[in-house]
């Protein structure tokens, strides 16, 4: 069995923000987003705004307001999100020749685990907390040339028109859950 540690999440260099986290560990999965110019298959396309009602969940539940106390960036709701892992369709997508290579090369069992630097919204002496916030069992991993135009919205990776060549998708298997690791908001 092989174990990967995964970083994901918008952060200070892909999206100039760090996504909040309370003092019992509860967080929204805010992902990186997209490059301006990445165009997509018809009706595919993720924005930011699909995470509105979560981070506005997340405010409400802490008496905190999004710009104001969290300072999150207003332009990000005029990006499209790279949403990656797309914990729905427990898909995660890599470049297979880069950083992906050793995901490549897993098998049905492994393990992939995500984790992300949050910024706390509580009094804390950190200023981010690297928390793991979510684990995949390996169900298999194909190349995005193998994934068929009716899955395409299963993963950021396939939902481009222009893909690399060496591009991969991982799916996780089913029903395979840890309550240390479910989506929290």
């Amino acid at each position: 069995m092989k174990a990967l540690l995964v970083r994901i999440g918008v952060d200070q260099k892909y999206g100039r923000w760090n996504a909040p986290v309370d003092a019992n560990g509860r967080f929204v999965y805010v992902p990186i987003p997209e490059n301006a110019d990445t165009a997509f298959h018809h009706g595919l396309e993720r924005r930011y705004g699909e995470l509105l009602p979560a981070l506005h969940r997340f405010c409400s539940d802490h008496n905190c307001d999004l710009h104001r106390d969290l300072r999150f960036p207003i332009d990000l709701l005029h990006r499209s999100v790279h949403l990656d892992p797309d914990f729905e369709c427990l898909t995660y997508g890599d470049v297979g020749d880069r950083r992906g290579t050793e995901i490549a090369s897993m098998s049905a069992g492994d393990i992939l685990v995500f984790y992300s630097g949050m910024r706390p919204i509580h009094h804390c002496e950190h200023r981010l907390i690297y928390a793991l916030v979510g684990l995949y069992v390996v169900q298999e991993v194909l190349s995005v040339g193998r994934i068929s135009p009716e899955r395409w919205y299963e993963n950021a990776h396939v939902r481009k028109t222009k893909r690399g060549n060496t591009d991969i998708v991982v799916r996780a298997k089913p029903m395979v859950r840890d309550s240390c690791f479910s989506r929290r908001s």
